[in-house]
């Protein structure tokens, strides 16, 4: 079970412009905390007040969810003596150890060794205005494999019957038939459309919601 004793992290996201994804999500509410040293390429994080999205400007090819994981080096020597082998695995005594899995539908959770950013200010972050992130979104073309996938690697069943798994603040559903692979966030309103407008954020209206594109492509969609 590799994640059975991580902690959660962040929602890692690849973003080509940093500073324009980091303006949209301080404009729709989000508070910016504090990064350290260990990432070498630009790197803001910006929360709700529950989970935490990352924005890399490099070292990140696709979106992942990232989690802690406590003397990763031998966790993960463990895990390969058990017979689970990682997609990828830089351990080593002088740079920062990760290592990365996939699900069956090829989604990425990597394990870190340290935390990234100041948690700090997360107990005073303000509500966004189109709501908190309820749920993490991933398009699963056979979701009880992937379901059944995350479950063995450590992440606790949610809702009865609604494919939701997760850890601590992230809850996480698999689901098909989604344009996008993901992750989709998926915000618990209720959005206050009047600043938002005021802000210079509208929402489009799609089958799946109304969605708020970000720079990087992320889609959230907000609550009715």
């Amino acid at each position: 079970m590799p994640f059975a004793r991580a902690r959660f992290l962040e929602i890692a996201l690849p973003a080509p412009d940093v500073g324009a994804s980091l303006d949209f999500y301080r404009r729709l509410g989000f508070t910016e905390l504090d990064t350290n040293d260990i990432r070498r390429h630009h790197y803001a994080t910006v929360t709700d007040g529950r989970v935490v999205i990352g924005l890399h400007g490099g070292g990140l090819e696709e979106p992942a969810l990232v989690f802690v994981q406590r003397d990763l080096g031998r966790h993960v020597r463990d895990l390969v003596e058990a017979g689970v082998e990682p997609d990828f695995a830089r351990i080593a005594a002088d740079e920062f150890n990760e290592a990365g899995f996939r699900t069956p539908d090829g989604h990425l959770l990597v394990m870190i060794e340290a935390g990234t950013y100041s948690t700090s200010g997360m107990a005073g972050a303000a509500k966004p205005l189109a709501g908190v992130v309820a749920e993490v979104i991933l398009r699963g073309t056979d979701p009880t494999a992937t379901g059944a996938w995350l479950a063995g690697a450590g992440l606790a069943a949610g809702r009865s019957g609604s494919g939701c798994y997760g850890t601590g603040p992230l809850a996480l559903a698999v689901e098909p038939g989604w344009p996008v692979p993901g992750p989709v966030l998926r915000l618990a309103g209720p959005m206050q459309r009047a600043a938002l407008d005021a802000r210079g954020i509208t929402p489009v209206r799609r089958s799946q919601g109304e969605v708020l594109m970000a720079p990087e492509g992320t889609w959230l969609i907000a609550a009715p």
